[in-house]
């Protein structure tokens, strides 16, 4: 029937090495039909790995455990959205590069790299890639093996924590919940990231990483 009324669209969850379609990863473009998607069905696969990847965020996903499709008995994927543990980005002379520490629905933690450039005329260009956990000293190795090829001098930390802490007074210290309240309150009201590293006393990344844990959609 989804058939005949052309409404069925059947993709692939492929490793991005397989192929490559608009100079775009096979799992971006899944993304992009994914958030298409009136409702994503997954029929019958091994939990974890790109499938866990692909379906993270997406709360209108029925994720099908035995082979036959079985409409009384569907798990819904609403815990999926909040698989976010750490999120922190830096600036580059190109744009700006996204680290987010991940957790998949097997409680499984990944590391998801984007780098967004920008292209001229206010459009930006991602490529995006996922280290799982037990990959990410072999991954750290070979960036240390281009560094020496390239003869490049590891970056010097500017700032010691005592120098971070004379200027972020809160630098490090855990947040309260009488803070997180006042910090929800502030932003809702229209502060900027920048008053609010001035009102709490922390950095730019301190304040983004807990506004997001607090689940709220930065602007």
């Amino acid at each position: 029937m989804a058939l005949e009324e052309k409404r069925l669209l059947i993709v692939t969850a492929c490793n991005d090495k397989v192929h490559r379609i608009n100079y775009q990863s096979a799992y971006e473009r899944n993304e992009i039909i994914l958030s298409l998607a009136n409702h994503i069905i997954i029929g019958y696969c091994r939990p974890g790995g790109n499938i866990n990847k692909q379906i993270s965020g997406k709360a209108n996903v029925t994720l099908l455990h035995k082979p036959h499709y079985q409409p009384a008995a569907p798990t819904f994927m609403m815990e999926a959205a909040d698989s976010d543990v750490m999120t922190y980005r830096t600036s580059t002379k190109g744009g700006e590069i996204f680290l987010d520490i991940k957790q998949d629905l097997c409680g499984q933690e990944y590391l998801k790299i984007t780098q967004s450039k920008h292209q001229g005329n206010k459009d930006f260009h991602r490529e995006t890639i996922f280290i799982n956990k037990d990959e990410i000293l072999q991954f750290k190795q070979e960036l240390d093996r281009a560094i020496e090829y390239w003869g490049l001098n590891p970056i010097k930390q500017k700032q010691t924590l005592r120098s971070k802490r004379e200027e972020y007074g809160n630098a490090y210290l855990p947040w309260e919940k009488s803070a997180d309240d006042y910090l929800l309150l502030l932003y809702e009201e229209g502060k900027t990231i920048h008053d609010l590293t001035e009102i709490f006393e922390r950095n730019d990344g301190a304040i983004r990483s807990r506004l997001q844990k607090l689940g709220v959609k930065l602007k």
